[in-house]
């Protein structure tokens, strides 16, 4: 139904698009094939990544499969960037990463999509693992889907304070505190994750930080953007969260492959305490680098008079 219901979607959208929007005034076909090649380009990018990784759960770094998966992405990758590099009107203008503060800022973002952004995924798994598993907390599926409410409310309530903090303290700061947030909540559940209440606190701390940290990045980018190409930068920013975030979703479901536990055989094959905390200790870890990078953003906002 998932399926179903997005290409429902996508095809409500395109016929949205034939009758309500405004027709390009300047058609030119040979600059609409070299944005679709650039853009056929970074899908066997992106699809040998995640095949990569998917296979490195099952058969190791070294298997030959893993290594032709890694090797199609990153002919893909380099093929990719030449192209949109050697064209007039790129569909993604990768030059724009080559500016310091909006390559480090997406560099910062794939870091938080890899990790923080995963925490939905984490949670519902193991809100839903059953108790007799010696691991989970044995909620029902909306149980556990309400695990995040909270955190998603109260985060929502503190981006408009978010931004004036970014102009007060500059975003530097306040995404390193952002990540702290991360990695104090993630780091806590390596070690306290039996009891729902605890839980909760804990997802509200890290979703505090995942808050600030993604209201930060996007100002950056906007402020250190040409005004001409602020949507473009922005616009890249999305496909580079969007392949970041399908990295890091692979990643953990690698992390939490199904092994039997002993508690129920073919039936009761969930994930180990010992890989909830690998996955919590991974998101840390994303945390970590993030906070690292996020020392080198600019100490205040850049301010245009446009």
């Amino acid at each position: 139904m998932i399926f179903k219901v997005t290409a429902a979607m996508g095809a409500l959208a395109f016929v949205c698009v034939v009758l309500f929007v405004t027709p390009d005034s300047q058609w030119n076909p040979h600059a609409v094939r070299e944005e679709l090649l650039g853009g056929m380009l970074f899908i066997p990018a992106a699809i040998g990544l995640l095949l990569a990784i998917d296979n490195i759960g099952h058969t190791g770094f070294a298997d030959r499969m893993t290594l032709i998966y890694g090797g199609i992405a990153a002919v893909s990758v380099a093929a990719w960037i030449w192209r949109e590099l050697s064209v007039r009107n790129p569909l993604i203008d990768v030059r724009l990463l080559a500016t310091r503060d909006i390559g480090m800022a997406n560099a910062i973002f794939v870091a938080l999509a890899i990790g923080a952004f995963q925490g939905g995924q984490i949670m519902a798994l193991f809100g839903q693992q059953p108790g007799s598993t010696g691991v989970g907390l044995g909620l029902s599926a909306t149980a556990a889907g309400f695990l995040l409410l909270p955190a998603n409310l109260i985060t929502a309530a503190c981006y408009p304070a978010v931004a004036k903090l970014n102009h007060q303290f500059g975003p530097r700061y306040v995404a390193m505190s952002g990540f702290a947030l991360i990695l104090l909540g993630f780091g806590s559940l390596i070690i306290w994750h039996e009891d729902v209440v605890l839980v909760i606190i804990l997802l509200v701390t890290q979703s505090f930080g995942l808050g600030i940290v993604y209201v930060t990045i996007p100002m950056v980018i906007v402020s250190a953007s040409p005004a001409d190409r602020v949507s473009e930068a922005t616009g890249m920013m999305t496909v580079i969260r969007a392949t970041a975030m399908a990295i890091g979703a692979q990643t953990v479901a690698t992390l939490l492959s199904a092994r039997d536990s002993g508690h129920g055989g073919a039936v009761g094959r969930f994930p180990l305490e010992s890989d909830y905390v690998t996955v919590f200790a991974f998101v840390c870890a994303t945390a970590i680098g993030g906070m690292l990078l996020a020392r080198f953003l600019p100490t205040r906002l850049a301010i245009r008079e446009d």
